[in-house]
């Protein structure tokens, strides 16, 4: 996986020519290879909702269209921008290396109040100010009278660190498909394989039935192992795209 260096920036294309001819190599792949094989952004991430959300003014919430390799635009540091099949690792390493990301680099934030404030650079041009939900839960009034009863009153400005759930296994994906049923097998590590399944059958087009998901012995996840993460969908194109190059003998 090819990562950008940039945490937001406007993608004008990725070189490849010399990552595609080297030793080894089997496939280079980018974002505007997804967009011409017409496949869909992955479902939504992240777990399924406590209680449901929804905005104050009565807007619909905007759910970011999340594709595996960047389209179009860059919105984090380390976010793929092309994927590099070899025979070997290190070929592939090799090959990655060569890669040229053209781009123009935009202003970026690293925190959310920064975010918010008026002038800051825009991720979504479908999100204002960077607030993707403003939703309140309970009672305003109760809240009021509770606070305007009080003996005592703390305030107190916080900030959370980033922080993540980090399993020891890493984030490996063996792909598989089969031309003849457009079936896809994947073995990656997780908790969750009927949420792998729905999603990954949704971002590929293809009946449940054709996708199918393993997962195997792993330790604890906390949550992050919950996730379908771009990683296996990259490996299933992948493995579709190179049967394919093989029998048209490319």
């Amino acid at each position: 996986m090819v990562r950008s260096p940039h945490a937001h920036a406007e993608l004008f294309g990725i070189n490849t020519g010399e990552a595609s001819a080297m030793p080894g190599v089997l496939a280079v792949l980018t974002g505007a290879d997804w967009r011409s094989d017409r496949l869909k952004p992955m479902p939504a991430w992240g777990n399924p909702k406590d209680v449901e959300l929804s905005n104050r003014d009565g807007s619909d919430i905007f759910y970011t269209p999340l594709y595996p390799v960047a389209v179009d635009r860059i919105r984090r540091a380390g976010e793929i921008v092309a994927v590099v099949v070899a025979e070997t690792e290190a070929q592939a390493r090799d090959a990655a290396e060569t890669i040229e990301i053209d781009c123009k680099i935009l202003d970026s934030v690293i925190d959310g109040v920064s975010a918010m404030q008026e002038g800051a650079p825009q991720l979504w041009d479908e999100v204002p100010n960077n607030l993707s939900v403003d939703d309140i839960k309970g009672s305003e009034d109760a809240c009021d009278l509770i606070f305007a009863t009080a003996p005592h009153i703390v305030r107190l400005e916080t900030f959370n660190q980033r922080v993540t759930g980090v399993p020891m296994e890493p984030r490996a994906a063996l792909g598989e498909y089969d031309a003849d049923r457009d079936s896809f097998s994947l073995e990656a590590g997780g908790q969750g394989v009927i949420r792998f399944r729905n999603e990954l059958s949704a971002t590929f087009g293809v009946d449940q039935a054709n996708m199918r998901v393993v997962s195997r012995d792993v330790g604890g996840g906390y949550g992050t192992r919950n996730h379908t993460y771009p990683e296996f969908a990259l490996v299933l194109w992948a493995a579709k795209r190179i049967r394919q190059a093989g029998q048209m003998g490319l």
